[in-house]
C-alpha cells in the first residue's frame, strides 16, 4: 500500500502547474496523491487581488482555489469540508475555528494543496462548547506540498472542559524536493476532558533536501483530564532535516505557590497560569491570537476552576514529560 500511494503522489507532483477550474478538477489533484476527497461540492475561485475572504458555511463543504501570486486571508468557522488549492507563489492566512454548543459533534476534512513556491499559514483554533457538556470535536487536516519551494506552518491550540473530546489529526506530506514544514498544536485540558493527538509528517522517496518538524504540547489541570499524543515521523530518503517532539505535564506548583501566596485567588492563580501557556502561541498569531485568547479566557470561569485549583494545591507535582527525536540526513 505504500508503494501505491508514494507512485499515486509523485504523480500528483508532476502535474502540479495545473490549475483546477472546476470541482473535480480540484478533487482529481487529491486523487492522484492517493487523498480521500473531503465531501467539498460548492466550487469558487477566489478573485484577483482578494485579501481577506470567507467561506460560507455549506452542508456540502467547499472547495477553493487561490490563483497564482494571489495573497489572501480565508477565515473558515463552518466547521465542515473543505479543500483549498494555491497556485504558484500564491500565499495563503488559513483561519480555522470550531465551537460545538449543547452536546454536539463537530467533524472537519480540510485538505490543502500547495504548488510551486506556495506559502501557508494556517491557524487553527477549537475553542470548545459555552455550555462545558460532552461536546465532541473531530478534525483532520492535511497539507499537500507538490511543489518544489512550497512551504507550510500550522499551528494548532485547543482548551478542553467539562466531559468534551477533542481529536486532532494534522497530516504533513512532502510530496516534492525543497519544501518545509512546520507544525506546532499547544492544547490545555480542565474537568474530565480528554484528547487524542496524532501528527504525521512524510517525505517521499525523491522528496530530497526537506526541512520538517512537529511539536504537540499539553497542560493538564487536575487529575482527571487525559491527553494521547503520538507525532510521527514517515522518511523515505536521508538527505533531509527532520525532528518531531511532544510533552504532557500538570499545572507547576512552584508558580502557583507563589502566585496564591501574594493574595491571587485560586481560580485566578490557575487561570493565569493557562493564558501563559498560550500567549506564546497566540502571540505569534497576532490579531487572530488575540481574539481566540479572548474566547479562551471567557471559558476560564470562576465556577470550575476554583475546585480544580484547590485540588491542585494538595496534590504532587507531575512533571512534565519531554520527548525529541532529531532525524537529520544531512548531519
Amino acid at each position: 500500500m505504500t508503494g501505491s500511494t508514494t507512485t499515486q503522489e509523485t504523480a500528483a507532483a508532476e502535474t502540479v502547474e495545473r490549475m483546477p477550474t472546476t470541482i473535480d478538477e480540484a478533487r482529481a489533484l487529491l486523487m492522484a496523491a492517493g487523498e480521500e476527497t473531503p465531501n467539498a461540492s460548492t466550487f469558487n475561485i477566489i478573485p484577483h487581488n482578494t485579501t481577506a475572504y470567507k467561506l460560507i458555511p455549506s452542508s456540502s463543504g467547499n472547495t477553493v482555489v487561490v490563483l497564482p501570486g494571489e495573497s489572501v486571508t480565508v477565515h473558515d468557522d463552518s466547521a465542515g469540508d473543505a479543500i483549498i488549492v494555491i497556485g504558484p507563489s500564491a500565499a495563503l492566512r488559513y483561519i480555522t475555528t470550531a465551537r460545538a454548543e449543547n452536546a454536539t459533534h463537530t467533524s472537519a476534512r480540510r485538505t490543502v494543496y500547495a504548488m510551486r513556491d506556495a506559502q501557508i499559514d494556517w491557524i487553527d483554533a477549537m475553542t470548545g462548547s459555552s455550555s462545558h457538556t460532552s461536546a465532541d470535536f473531530d478534525a483532520q487536516n492535511t497539507v499537500l506540498l507538490a511543489g518544489n519551494g512550497a512551504q507550510a506552518k500550522f499551528r494548532s491550540v485547543f482548551l478542553g472542559a467539562g466531559d468534551e473530546t477533542y481529536r486532532s489529526v494534522v497530516r504533513m506530506l512532502h510530496l516534492v524536493s525543497r519544501t518545509r514544514s512546520h507544525m506546532l498544536t499547544r492544547a490545555a485540558l480542565l474537568g474530565k476532558s480528554s484528547g487524542q493527538y496524532r501528527g504525521l509528517i512524510r517525505i517521499l522517496p525523491d522528496a530530497q533536501k526537506c526541512d520538517a518538524y512537529q511539536r504537540a504540547d499539553t497542560l493538564l489541570i487536575g487529575e482527571r483530564p487525559r491527553m494521547d499524543a503520538l507525532p510521527v515521523l514517515e522518511i523515505h530518503n536521508d538527505d533531509v532535516r527532520c525532528s518531531h517532539g511532544v510533552a504532557i505535564g500538570r499545572v507547576d506548583q512552584e508558580p502557583l505557590f507563589y502566585l496564591r501566596s501574594r493574595g491571587i485567588p485560586a481560580d485566578s492563580a490557575i487561570s493565569m497560569l493557562v493564558r501563559g501557556f498560550f500567549d506564546p502561541v497566540l502571540i505569534s498569531m497576532g490579531e487572530d491570537g488575540r481574539m481566540i485568547g479572548e474566547a479562551f479566557s471567557s471559558r476560564l470561569t470562576s465556577a470550575e476552576l476554583s475546585s480544580v485549583a484547590f485540588a491542585e494545591l494538595s496534590t504532587t507535582h507531575t512533571p512534565a514529560l519531554d520527548f525529541t527525536t532529531p532525524h537529520d540526513g544531512r548531519s
